[in-house]
Formats: C-alpha cells, structure tokens, sequence
C-alpha cells in the first residue's frame, strides 16, 4: 500500500528569478469603490452624450439650410411663384428657420437662418447654436418682373417682416 502526502509544489518563478505574489483579493475598505466611481462619470457621460448629439443636430440643420438657401435661389431666381418658391424653402429649411430674399442687379441672394437648441436638460447651460447658409443665383430672363425682388426693395424677411400680400400669397 501506497500512502502519498499532498505535497504542495514550491510556486513557479519567472525568468528574473523573483517569486511570483499570490493575487489578493481586495480589502474591506476597497469594496465599492468601483460602484463610486461608476456614479460619479455616469452624468459627465450622459452631459457628453448630450454635447455630441446636438453638434450632429446642428451639422444636420447647417445641411438643410443649405439645401433650402440653395432651393430658394434657383426657385426666385426662375421667376416662379412667391408661393412657390416660398414652400420649396420651407419643405428644406429645419423648423423655425427664417428666411431672407434679396436681388442685385442680376443676382438673387437667399439666406436662410435657424436656431438648434440643445437637448433636454442642456438648454439651461448651454446657448442656441445659429446656423445660416447663404445661396446666390443669376436672375433668369423673364424673371426681372417679379415685385419682391425689385433691386430697389432691398433685404425683405418672411414670414415675419414682409406682409403675405406683399408675397402674392393673398391677404
């Protein structure tokens, strides 16, 4: 009969000769910090969240003001209906976006501007981005009878500063 002992085997030593430590695990006074930590990056995580989706909502709206600045020249400068050229800039500009047509010379200018507020919570510390694009377009032949884009007029604003009459929308 054979009686063998556990014999604990001496621990393996790396290449530089020194003794490798046991893994402890963590004290008492160790335990939850983890879960503190967690709790304190969690809101500056959810604030940068915040940050990065409304830098993609104002690149989103510069994009759209671009597209209806650009929609706006073309229509006015056509010589197309008020009305017309009026909804192709609001079916393209974001919400609340303002409008301004100006002609000189030969040259239709469309500036479009619109406010991007930040998410949620956010608003109250931090301010509304503006975002604006600006398209020029040649007047077409034909087009120079249009009344709103008289070169003495000047910068007319819609909807606001210029009556809807004075756009050929009636009223």
């Amino acid at each position: 009969m054979v009686i063998t002992e556990n014999v604990r085997a001496p621990a393996p030593r790396p290449a530089s000769g020194k003794p490798v430590r046991p893994l402890r695990l963590p004290r008492k006074a160790d335990r939850g910090s983890v879960t503190a930590e967690t709790a304190v990056v969690l809101p500056v995580l959810v604030i940068v969240l915040g940050m990065v989706l409304w830098g993609v909502g104002a690149a989103g709206a510069q994009l759209r003001c671009i597209d209806a600045a650009r929609a706006g020249a073309r229509a006015y400068a056509r010589g197309e209906d008020p009305a017309a050229a009026r909804l192709a800039v609001d079916q393209a500009a974001p919400r609340g976006a303002t409008l301004v047509v100006r002609r000189s010379g030969e040259l239709v200018e469309v500036r479009v501007r619109a406010p991007v507020h930040p998410p949620g919570a956010l608003q109250r510390m931090l301010p509304t981005l503006d975002v604006s694009a600006v398209a020029v377009a040649a007047v077409e032949p034909g087009a120079d009878s249009a009344p709103f884009l008289a070169p003495a007029a000047g910068p007319q604003t819609a909807p606001a500063a210029v009556p809807d009459s004075a756009l050929g929308l009636g009223g």
